[in-house]
């Protein structure tokens, strides 16, 4: 559809040249990078990881959140933690943030979500267009594009660290 195609248009213009070569280096300079996604966004976080492979950089993906539970025991200032949030989630990811961030690890959020309570937790943040289509026949909406904006980005993130590995 139309509405589809304006989207990704509008993740292409958005301006985070800046903000995108931030995370490309601490995605380089931190020996442990977690790309975190809980549920349905578990698949943007794990073609970040395996997009990255292409670059001769290995990352952990996350997909479930009583590993984040465990993991929060072992996370140090030696972390990048890339968490993947439709709709910035505070009941999944609040306290992981808050304790990972008090033990000194790097927090980055993407999100569909500019109003996410965790947008101020965090140390780095992208916000990603959405779109909602109404189905006519359900009293319902539906968001066809949420999940797949997450993947496009985590392509572009994996550019970017290519980009980073050749200065």
């Amino acid at each position: 559809s139309q509405e589809y195609s304006n989207t990704i248009l509008e993740l292409g213009a958005l301006d985070y040249d800046h903000q995108l070569k931030e995370l490309a280096s601490l995605i380089d300079k931190y020996p442990h990078v977690l790309s975190i996604g809980i549920n349905n966004t578990y698949f943007a976080a794990s073609q970040l990881e395996y997009s990255l492979y292409s670059h001769n950089r290995f990352i952990q993906s996350v997909r479930e959140d009583i590993q984040l539970t465990y993991l929060i025991n072992s996370i140090n200032q030696d972390y990048l933690c890339i968490i993947y949030s439709v709709s910035g989630s505070t009941y999944t990811y609040e306290n992981f943030i808050k304790e990972a961030s008090a033990k000194g690890a790097k927090i980055v959020l993407i999100t569909i979500d500019g109003n996410s309570e965790l947008l101020p937790l965090v140390d780095l943040a992208f916000v990603l267009p959405s779109i909602s289509l109404p189905i006519s026949s359900i009293d319902s909406i539906i968001q066809i594009d949420n999940r797949i904006m997450l993947y496009y980005f985590s392509e572009i993130i994996s550019y970017y660290y290519g980009l980073n590995t050749q200065n």
